[in-house]
């Protein structure tokens, strides 16, 4: 057995003895107040996203990429992987590429077909 100071005993019983207080529901005013925060966090976030998504826009555009999945190899109708993109769009470097048209279709702009892996 471990001999403990009387203090600590003590201490310990008290501990034990405690009885939780009951739970008691929020007023209906701070339940609002918690549905009111969360809304607006949602609409914060949605908002995060879009500026996301129209960065990646942005970048998409300045890079040529949307030009280059729409004029070269097929006018449109290749599919694209990200190191031919990266390639045929001036040497970018495939990786970066790779996450952009990720991105790109996450947010529902591009199409990615699983069995070839291809956007």
């Amino acid at each position: 057995a471990v001999l403990l100071p009387m203090r600590m005993q003590r201490q310990q019983q008290q501990k034990s003895s405690r009885v939780a207080p009951p739970t008691v529901a929020a007023p209906e005013c701070i339940a609002d107040a918690e549905a009111e925060k969360a809304a607006f966090k949602m609409m914060l976030q949605g908002h995060m996203r879009g500026a996301v998504v129209m960065a990646m826009i942005y970048l998409g555009d300045k890079l040529g990429l949307y030009k280059t999945m729409a004029t070269r190899e097929g006018r449109g109708a290749t599919r694209w992987t990200a190191s031919k993109l990266a390639k045929v769009a001036g040497g970018l470097h495939p990786r970066l590429v790779q996450e952009w048209l990720n991105q790109q279709a996450a947010a529902g702009i591009l199409d990615f077909e699983v069995n070839s892996q291809t956007f």
